[in-house]
């Protein structure tokens, strides 16, 4: 790496504490800015489900309108970012509706909304009424390390 790009940076910024603190994620970045790792393993310097993550933004933004929402039953909100779609709940994680004892209302949500995509990080069996509005109104699309998209029917 060029020693006169690591000189510039601590010329214009010093000894900043967020750069000090945070050497590791810096450190990911410039290996896969320089080619020496690729995206995939940049990926997975977050977390080993990032790529998982990825995959399914992808496959929802490819296969879905803007204006179309989405369900994610898990501990995974950055699928929505990731995808570019807004969620068909007032609550966007698992944890949410758990803490707050939302389960009625989520799936009154879904069932009113109606989401385009519903995805399953984690068991479906635990938010009740979730399995039946699978079962009743969607279809399984793809199954991606572990996780599951649903899509909707027409005509159901």
């Amino acid at each position: 790496m060029n020693i006169s790009i690591i000189r510039l940076y601590f010329k214009i910024f010093g000894n900043s504490p967020v750069f000090l603190n945070n050497t590791g994620y810096y450190a990911n970045f410039l290996k896969w800015a320089t080619g020496q790792q690729n995206k995939q393993a940049y990926f997975e310097w977050f977390g080993p489900t990032v790529t998982r993550d990825y995959q399914i933004a992808t496959l929802i933004w490819a296969q879905s309108k803007s204006e179309e929402r989405i369900f994610v039953w898990g501990d995974t909100p950055m699928i929505y970012a990731l995808s570019r779609r807004l969620p068909a709940t007032k609550y966007t994680a698992k944890y949410h509706i758990e803490s707050f004892g939302a389960q009625v209302q989520t799936i009154k949500e879904i069932t009113t909304r109606e989401p385009k995509y519903i995805v399953t990080t984690d068991n479906p069996e635990n938010l009740p009424g979730l399995l039946h509005v699978l079962n009743d109104k969607y279809m399984l699309e793809e199954e991606i390390e572990g996780a599951r998209v649903y899509r909707k029917t027409v005509g159901r």
